[in-house]
């Protein structure tokens, strides 16, 4: 469908309102091995080194202001996602699989609405040591100098759920104001 307008594949907003559809489908497959922390790279660090496999895809769709993008992730790990110290605590890698969604409509002037939704759900193994996290969101964004410079304000419901109890441990509204200056 050929290229977006001004790097648009690289940023959720449709501020070129292109004149054609334009769609940018992507995908990728990694292996940590021996990975030493509960989020791979990122997190506690586990007792023991675990090796875990993430695919990942995502998707772009931009055409005359409205802009729909979705992502996809799933990680897992052949052996048992958990491991123990001599002291018998635990401490679990996070596997599950999740996603987000948004959908959103950008004027000529640059004042955008947008509608997000997050679902991310740990798998059976580790349902004791992570929350399934459930977001919906809707916002508001003003972009000055296109992505270089934006005001944008959102409201989030948040639940988490712990799925080995089936009871909701979260549940609230966030608010966020955000200006950023970007290069």
């Amino acid at each position: 469908m050929g290229e977006f307008t001004n790097g648009g594949d690289y940023f959720e907003g449709d501020l070129a309102c292109e004149p054609k559809p334009k769609l940018s489908l992507a995908c990728s497959y990694q292996v940590n091995d021996m990975a030493m922390r509960t989020q791979g790279q990122l997190g506690k660090d586990l007792y023991t080194a675990k090796t875990y496999q993430e695919f990942e895809a995502d998707l772009l769709l931009k055409y005359k202001g409205w802009a729909i993008s979705y992502e996809y992730m799933d990680r897992s790990s052949e052996l048992t996602p958990i491991s123990s110290n001599s002291l018998g605590s635990n401490r679990a890698l996070l596997v599950g699989k999740g996603y987000n969604g948004q959908i959103s409509y950008c004027t000529k002037s640059h004042w955008e609405l947008a509608g997000r939704y997050s679902y991310l759900q740990p798998k059976k193994e580790v349902y004791s040591y992570y929350n399934a996290i459930e977001q919906y969101g809707c916002g508001v964004t003003r972009y000055f100098i296109n992505h270089k410079l934006k005001a944008q304000f959102n409201v989030f419901y948040n639940k988490e759920k712990n799925l080995a109890t089936h009871k909701t441990n979260i549940e609230n509204m966030l608010g966020v104001l955000q200006f950023e200056i970007g290069i």
